[in-house]
C-alpha cells in the first residue's frame, strides 16, 4: 500500500492527473449561501398564512419580462380568508415589494428594491387603495405579477451605476406586508408581514 500511496504521489509531481473531489467553495460563495438561507428563513407561515412564488419569463409587447407567479395558502381559524392582493401597479406602497438580488462575476452581491407606487394623499384619506381577494377553506389565492426585465435593469442601474455590458445571476424575494383590513368595504381582512423564498430568474440576458 506505501508503495501504491508513494507511485500515485510521484505520478502528481510528475504532472499526471490528481482528482480532489469538489472544489472548496470560496468565502465569497458561503457568505452568499449564508445570506440565501437566513432570507429563506423569513418564508415562514404568519398568523396561519404562507406566501409562495416562481418565476417566468415572457415575451411582452415591449420585450422579456418576469412574470412573478405567487399564491398565499391559509391554514387559520380566519374563514374565508381575505386578504388584500399582492400588486406593483396599485397604489399600495410598500405593502407589496419585489427585492432584487443582483450577482456579478466579481462576486458581489447588489440588492436593489421594486415596490407598488405610493397613494396620493386624496387616496389616503379615501381608504382602501387595493382590491382583496377573499377564498375558502382549503383553497388559494392566487396570481402573477409582470415587471419588464427593462425596468429591473434600470431600477438596478439608477442605485448601482452601469453593468450594461455583463448579465448577472439575479434572483428576487417577494415580500406582502398588507396593513388595510377594507374596513370601508366592511371586511376584515388579514394582516401582517410575508415572505417568500429566494427565486432564481431564469435568463441568461436582460
Amino acid at each position: 500500500m506505501k508503495r501504491l500511496l508513494s507511485a500515485l504521489y510521484s505520478f502528481c509531481l510528475a504532472g499526471g492527473i490528481w482528482y480532489a473531489g469538489t472544489p472548496a467553495a470560496t468565502s465569497q460563495e458561503k457568505a452568499s449561501e449564508q445570506f440565501y438561507k437566513a432570507q429563506n428563513e423569513l418564508a415562514k407561515r404568519w398568523n396561519g398564512a404562507s406566501l409562495h412564488a416562481t418565476a417566468s419569463i415572457a415575451k411582452g409587447k415591449d420585450g422579456q419580462e418576469l412574470h412573478i407567479h405567487w399564491s398565499i395558502d391559509y391554514n387559520g381559524p380566519r374563514l374565508p380568508f381575505t386578504i388584500l392582493e399582492p400588486s406593483l401597479t396599485r397604489p399600495i406602497g410598500i405593502q407589496t415589494t419585489v427585492w432584487f438580488f443582483a450577482e456579478f462575476k466579481d462576486g458581489k452581491r447588489y440588492p436593489f428594491l421594486i415596490s407598488a407606487p405610493t397613494p396620493s394623499h386624496s387616496l389616503i384619506l379615501r381608504g382602501p387603495h387595493g382590491s382583496f381577494v377573499t377564498v375558502e377553506k382549503g383553497k388559494k389565492a392566487a396570481g402573477t405579477l409582470v415587471l419588464p426585465l427593462a425596468r429591473i435593469k434600470e431600477t438596478y442601474q439608477h442605485k448601482h451605476g452601469d453593468y450594461s455590458i455583463e448579465s448577472p445571476v439575479l434572483r428576487f424575494q417577494l415580500q406582502h406586508a398588507p396593513k388595510e383590513r377594507g374596513q370601508n368595504a366592511d371586511l376584515d381582512a388579514w394582516t401582517g408581514q410575508l415572505h417568500s423564498k429566494v427565486v432564481r430568474v431564469p435568463i441568461k440576458h436582460w
